[in-house]
């Protein structure tokens, strides 16, 4: 499992992870149809709605370039927009309504039922794994606290708090739930209890004095990230000290890459103004060694290409580019 580092609750990393998720998908040099790559994306009831990101996302998922096979989307719709009424913060009933446009089937589950959590989530698997699209498991439970500990949702939403506070939390109702079939005997919680509260306790403390140390990643026992220990682990930063790369480019070479942008195969008919464009304006510039910067930029790309790496320009503007002087690809 990896999971990408969440600068906030903002859903900014929607379309990132389904970029990860293609990337391995192409590592493992699997399509849509060899499902073995999973994307799984955690949404806020308010953030969902909220900043625009998810529907942005949502607009990309089913593009050739950037399809990674369908996402399982769950919303912890704990309410945990409480500082506002849902009403005056979207447009729609439900948070997971966002979806709809885009044919995502919606499950929307009591969150206090494990159950049926459990049932809903295979659910959301199977589908996944059947079909290859999108599925949205909108679980509806509530935010015992505020934001955090010490922040109080009672302020805005005095009702509701009441009645949350007079509520057993989904733990203990399922602990008397499993007793009373006779799964397991009180006993037995209360001992698993305190193994997985004293594992956290241990791991904790170990977090206090933890130096991560990303030159040490084949280290078996490092306990750092291991974000950086696969295809990156060769990767050098900064700050370790090495010296400044050097990235000038041989001008000969160059003036032969920016020679190959607008050099056309016999017979090729390209539009007559980017013949004009292209064949005149641009070789004329090269010969003298006066790049503008739309030359520039794709003797930038054919240096990368060059030197082995791959380029990948796709959506508006990648093509035709913004303006036509831009153009990276020309049609006959």
């Amino acid at each position: 499992m990896s999971i990408l580092h969440n600068p906030s609750h903002l859903e900014s990393q929607n379309a990132i992870s389904m970029g990860k998720t293609k990337a391995k998908m192409d590592d493992f040099g699997v399509n849509e149809e060899r499902r073995i790559v999973m994307n799984i994306q955690s949404h806020g009831d308010s953030a969902f709605p909220g900043q625009g990101a998810s529907y942005e996302a949502l607009c990309l998922s089913k593009l050739p370039n950037f399809s990674c096979g369908g996402t399982i989307h769950i919303i912890t719709n704990n309410q945990v927009g409480f500082t506002t009424e849902p009403t005056n913060y979207r447009s729609y009933q439900h948070s997971s309504d966002l979806v709809k446009p885009f044919e995502v089937p919606i499950l929307r589950v009591n969150a206090n039922d494990v159950d049926a959590v459990i049932k809903a989530c295979r659910f959301a698997v199977e589908y996944w794994s059947k079909y290859g699209k999108d599925v949205m498991l909108d679980m509806i439970g509530y935010r015992y606290y505020g934001h955090n500990e010490v922040d109080e949702p009672s302020f805005t939403q005095p009702v509701m708090y009441k009645k949350i506070r007079s509520m057993a939390t989904p733990p203990q109702r399922y602990q008397e739930k499993l007793i009373e079939e006779g799964v397991v005997s009180k006993e037995e919680i209360d001992k698993l209890r305190t193994q997985v509260e004293g594992h956290f306790e241990q791991e904790f403390q170990k977090s206090q004095t933890m130096v991560p140390d990303l030159k040490n990643t084949t280290d078996p026992n490092y306990r750092g990230s291991r974000s950086l220990t696969h295809k990156w682990q060769g990767m050098q930063f900064s700050q370790w000290g090495a010296d400044p790369a050097q990235t000038g480019y041989d001008t000969s070479k160059l003036v032969d890459i920016a020679k190959s942008t607008i050099d056309m195969p016999a017979g090729f008919e390209a539009h007559p103004r980017l013949k004009k464009m292209f064949m005149d304006s641009r070789m004329k510039t090269i010969e003298k060694g006066e790049f503008d910067w739309a030359t520039a930029e794709a003797t930038a790309f054919g240096s990368l290409l060059m030197d082995g790496y791959n380029v990948r320009l796709t959506g508006e503007d990648s093509e035709r580019g913004t303006f036509s002087q831009r153009h990276a690809v020309l049609t006959d």
